[in-house]
């Protein structure tokens, strides 16, 4: 099949030949029409290609009347199809010299207005997309000339879809910067648009009335547009009042990069007031769910006690079906809401934290645990400790394996944030992140890292473990913060509850734990000889401003960390089990990745040389990707 069209997705070969001999506009041209519409969708999506490369006369005579004709045609399939390609056409057309053909872009832009009236709402949706990407085409003269009389004769239609769309043009242009005409001529229709008798028109004002307010620099104007606002909240129909209380966040977004009066900002919060003690349970929920973001932009000084009591008060508010949406609004916005009353105002919300805390609903507490850290960035100490540790540490307990990921994937950042004297009771709660399974005859691997003659290094009975299988990921977002725990912690922390997490984790039941447990001890490693270096960075997602010498670590607490490494090497080399063996060769492989050479003087060569040619092949694998520098004197890697 030769043909010089482009297709995305070509048709069944078998049910389907193009002919041969036929150039790309050619094959456009004839399969474009086909009688089947499923076999003419890949040829419409190729039109904007074909029309970048196409001669003038071409383009006019012949590809531009093939897409009217398919705007036009009975399919919705197809004329949702030729409506998803009008904008790429019209920039097409507007890449072309010379001055992208101004004459040929406008027929396109007439074939999106004819879609913004078709009878299928999917086809609308489609061309209004379309229509907003190809007014920013256009200059300032040609997008007057043209999309102003389309929103006027939309906003003046009889059909009621039609004002509907008319509507969210006006806003879509407005927000994009779309000159229309004057201001007053945009205030006008927004007034002719909240009077309409249909509410699903002044329901469209509602949502898009912050994207007409946007572009409206008169003091006068603007005032008129925010008359209609408050008018629409005080709508008859629910619908109307629910989408202007979805829209607030929005609107208080304009009115602060608007730089408004105070006072015209206190009469919109009012109107939002209102609504959140409307009688409508469905406007009251949305008016509640975005207090969070409209407190979050508000000036300081427009930050009243009452206010927050209120916000605070909302898990306490019933709403029917819907209570545990607005709770769970609650918790996603309250970092920000704290960021924006500051700490001085955290007593008015620390009761809804506390209330949130205690939550049933696990998407609650999981938000929590997430953000617990930027929750602690924001107060002083003595809260931090006496409100938000509290709430933490039952969270890494909690029964729920979702809240206990989230509070494991911010723990570093946590125990950053916090004073040095709690980051043992922190790392003493280990046990309630992780869950090391069994590995035979109900027996968990001691991994001491020393054999029962010779003295202790790692304490790993200050890890307590539980028997739970099913949590694995929970246990890989915790062991793969091992190495920059170690720079966060006190030294004698990281060898008596960090590295045995590591240590325990490496006979995991899952490989996906084992392969991350066995990565950070390598990174340890590596961070020991930055030591000696006083290299900044631990490693490519972990930096820091300061060697690690400056971490108050002593030649000999290194020392003690490289021993203990080794020695669980040791042990992981000696096993029985082959994975455990395989582990081994993993450290090694990843230590040999972040190009150091701490394992030259480790005394294991004999052992890692003897386990490159172990009588499993997996294992024997696992050491192919060490370098041969290491250890000189070894053999070579069977095959």
């Amino acid at each position: 099949m030769e043909t010089g069209v482009e297709l995305e997705v070509f048709p069944d070969q078998h049910d389907f030949e193009v002919a041969e001999n036929l150039s790309g506009l050619e094959a456009l041209l004839k399969y474009c029409r086909s009688p089947e519409p499923a076999r003419r969708l890949p040829f419409i999506k190729a039109i904007p290609r074909e029309a970048l490369c196409a001669e003038v006369d071409s383009l006019t005579g012949e590809v531009l009347p093939l897409v009217q004709e398919l705007c036009e045609d009975s399919s919705e399939d197809i004329r949702m199809s030729a409506a998803g390609i009008l904008e790429p056409l019209g920039q097409s057309i507007h890449g072309r010299q010379p001055a992208g053909h101004p004459a040929a872009l406008g027929t396109v832009v007439d074939c999106s207005f004819n879609l913004m009236r078709d009878s299928s709402m999917d086809v609308r949706e489609y061309a209004l997309a379309a229509t907003t990407g190809l007014a920013g085409l256009l200059d300032a003269d040609r997008q007057e000339k043209l999309f102003g009389p389309a929103v006027e004769g939309c906003l003046a239609s009889d059909d009621v879809s039609d004002r509907i769309s008319g509507v969210r043009l006006l806003g879509r242009l407005c927000e994009q910067g779309i000159y229309l005409g004057t201001e007053e001529l945009v205030v006008q229709w927004l007034v002719r648009s909240v009077e309409d008798e249909s509410s699903e028109v002044r329901q469209g004002v509602g949502e898009m009335l912050p994207m007409v307010a946007v572009s409206l620099k008169q003091q006068t104007t603007f005032s008129e547009c925010m008359t209609c606002f408050v008018q629409l909240t005080e709508d008859k129909v629910w619908t109307v009042r629910k989408a202007c209380a979805q829209s607030f966040p929005k609107l208080m977004n304009v009115l602060s990069s608007l730089s408004c009066s105070l006072e015209t900002t206190k009469n919109i919060l009012a109107c939002h007031h209102k609504l959140c003690v409307d009688k409508s349970n469905w406007v009251k929920m949305a008016a509640v769910m975005s207090l969070g973001p409209v407190i979050v932009q508000l000036d300081p000084s427009l930050l009243e006690p009452d206010l927050l009591k209120f916000y605070s008060s909302l898990p306490s508010l019933r709403f029917g079906a819907v209570d545990t949406t607005v709770v769970l609004s609650c918790a996603c916005h309250l970092p920000g809401v704290v960021v924006g009353a500051g700490k001085e105002n955290w007593p008015y919300l620390r009761d809804l934290y506390m209330k949130l805390l205690e939550s049933p609903d696990e998407r609650v507490r999981y938000t929590l645990a997430c953000s617990a850290h930027e929750i602690a960035n924001i107060l002083p100490d003595d809260v931090v400790m006496e409100d938000v540790v509290p709430g933490v540490k039952k969270m890494m307990t909690d029964k729920s394996s979702h809240v206990r990921a989230g509070m494991a994937k911010y723990l570093a950042p946590l125990l950053e944030r916090l004073p040095s004297e709690c980051h043992q009771d922190f790392l003493e709660n280990l046990h309630g992140l992780i869950a090391v399974p069994t590995l035979k005859n109900g027996d968990v691997e001691d991994g001491n890292g020393k054999d029962d003659n010779t003295e202790k290094i790692i304490n790993t009975e200050k890890i307590r473990v539980c028997h739970d299988t099913r949590d694995w990921r929970v246990r890989k977002i915790v062991v793969e913060q091992v190495a920059r725990l170690a720079t966060i912690v006190a030294p004698q922390l990281t060898l008596d509850y960090v590295l045995p997490c590591a240590f325990k984790l490496c006979s995991d039941s899952v490989a996906f734990v084992r392969m991350a447990a066995a990565d950070q001890l390598a990174k340890v490693i590596s961070l020991s000889e930055e030591f000696e270096r006083h290299s900044t960075t631990i490693d490519d997602t972990c930096e820091r401003k300061t060697p690690p010498k400056e971490l108050g670590w002593s030649d000999r607490e290194w020392d003690c960390v490289r021993q203990a490494v080794c020695s669980k090497m040791e042990d992981l080399g000696r096993s029985e089990r082959f994975v455990d063996r395989c582990l081994c060769g993993v450290v090694t492989a990843a230590l040999a990745q972040l190009g150091t050479n701490a394992l030259e003087n480790m005394g294991i060569g004999e052992l890692i040389t003897t386990l490159q040619n172990d009588s499993v092949l997996d294992v024997r694998l696992a050491f192919r990707e060490v370098p041969q520098l290491y250890y000189p004197e070894k053999k070579s890697i069977k095959d």
